[in-house]
């Protein structure tokens, strides 16, 4: 079955209609919005294709991905499609509950913003970001370890470092802080030393990366 809300185009089955009916699709235009001011993008995008998965083979077929990782529970495809786990079965195959749907089509639309920009890929600003606008409730005191402006393989250290440099920025410089994030971006590239990077980001921010982060509650020595 398929149904059109607004912007949104849902790929589901009858199974899941309930959900839809009660799914305020306002406020993720809301959150749409909020995310596209975020990265001062200029264009709309019209349609948001957002496809509901039903077990492991679909996962397959539709990512090109085998699922092997219960933490795992939604990707961006092409034509601004957001595969996720559908609401009955999200709980039964991943470590996510139902009520966190939301929120995770929200960090699957900043991937978007993040695509269509071509910003540099770094997996810590672009799985941080993402995060940062499925939830950018942050801890008020936080301690962490920052080697790398990259990012990289350790997913954990991606989505949570990821997250909470973003949050530090976003609380030090408020609206701003999105124009610097996306200016470091722009002035980066992956061939960048680390130490290229973290001059750059001091130059950007004014402060470098560790100065931040103790703003924040300190680093992991």
């Amino acid at each position: 079955m398929i149904t059109k809300k607004g912007r949104f185009l849902i790929r589901y089955k009858k199974i899941d209609n309930e959900y839809l009916e009660s799914f305020n699709f306002d406020k993720l235009e809301e959150k749409y919005q909020d995310i596209k001011k975020f990265y001062s993008f200029e264009k709309d995008l019209n349609l948001i294709r957002i496809c509901f998965i039903y077990n492991p083979e679909e996962f397959l077929f539709f990512t090109g991905r085998e699922f092997n990782q219960n933490w795992m529970c939604a990707m961006v495809g092409y034509h601004n499609t957001i595969n996720i786990f559908s609401p009955s079965v999200m709980e039964k195959l991943t470590i996510h509950k139902k009520e966190s749907i939301f929120d995770t089509i929200s960090h699957e639309i900043s991937h978007l913003f993040y695509g269509y920009l071509r910003l540099v890929d770094f997996p810590l600003f672009n799985e941080g970001i993402a995060k940062y606008h499925g939830n950018n409730k942050c801890n008020n005191k936080i301690n962490f370890h920052l080697p790398s402006l990259k990012g990289g393989k350790d997913s954990r250290y991606n989505y949570g470092v990821g997250h909470l440099i973003i949050c530090s920025i976003m609380e030090h410089f408020g609206d701003e802080g999105a124009k610097k994030i996306i200016e470091f971006l722009r002035e980066s590239s992956i061939e960048m030393s680390e130490e290229d990077l973290f001059n750059s980001f001091k130059k950007i921010f004014g402060m470098d990366a560790d100065s931040l982060i103790e703003l924040k509650g300190g680093k992991e020595k």
